[in-house]
């Protein structure tokens, strides 16, 4: 007698590979796992190509459970925007990415989790890049602009620098605009804090564990 797990999806080519590589003489049981159990059936993660390489956060604090809810298409969402608005310098996002990039191509395909992990290092290094553009980083502020000088502006650090390397932020100056920079932040923050409370009122329900729902997460 065999006994073990399989994906749901997998169990009818399975029992059709068993039955004919025994000709027929087997029998096969597949069945739903009961609520005693549920907590001890293994996991396996199914995300598309984009949110796949977010797996090792997930994993790296814990698999969900089997009747729980995936966070990792959640965390696709929140962390490039953290680790962008975190970083937010073009600068250092360009040397990440090129690093990124090159060992990237340099990991061999089969070895799918280090592939995932720079996958991960280039979208970061996109993210950085982007919110370095939008809030006027680039190096730190090697590069800033003051007032004076061609077009309005002129390099802060009087580098001699052709004017076309001033720049500017495309969106605010978070030095100049704390109120907003703070604001933003703290507005990300509680929307992603609502979210995951949100989940676990969700999994509760699901789960029809009312009384944890209304102590817990309900009244925070």
């Amino acid at each position: 007698i065999l006994s073990g797990w399989l994906p749901a999806k997998q169990a009818d080519k399975v029992e059709e590979a068993l039955a004919e590589a025994t000709e027929g003489r087997i029998y096969i049981r597949i069945e739903d796992p009961s609520d005693d159990i549920r907590s001890r059936v293994p996991v396996r993660l199914t995300n598309n190509p984009y949110t796949r390489m977010y797996e090792i956060l997930t994993t790296a604090y814990d698999y969900p459970r089997y009747d729980g809810i995936d966070p990792t298409p959640f965390i696709s969402l929140f962390y490039p925007l953290f680790a962008g608005f975190m970083i937010g310098d073009a600068g250092l996002g360009i040397l990440l990415l090129m690093l990124s990039l090159w060992l990237y191509r340099k990991t061999p395909d089969y070895n799918t989790a280090t592939k995932n992990f720079f996958k991960l290092s280039i979208v970061t290094a996109l993210f950085t890049i982007i919110f370095g553009a939008l809030l006027g980083s680039f190096f730190g502020d090697l590069f800033a602009c003051v007032p004076g000088g061609f077009g309005g502006y002129k390099p802060a650090h009087g580098l001699a620098l052709p004017k076309i390397v001033c720049l500017k932020p495309l969106l605010f100056d978070p030095q100049e605009r704390i109120i907003l920079a703070l604001t933003l932040v703290i507005a990300v923050g509680v929307l992603h804090v609502n979210l995951a409370l949100i989940l676990g009122i969700l999994e509760d329900i699901r789960k029809r564990d009312f009384e944890s729902s209304l102590s817990g997460s309900v009244p925070f």
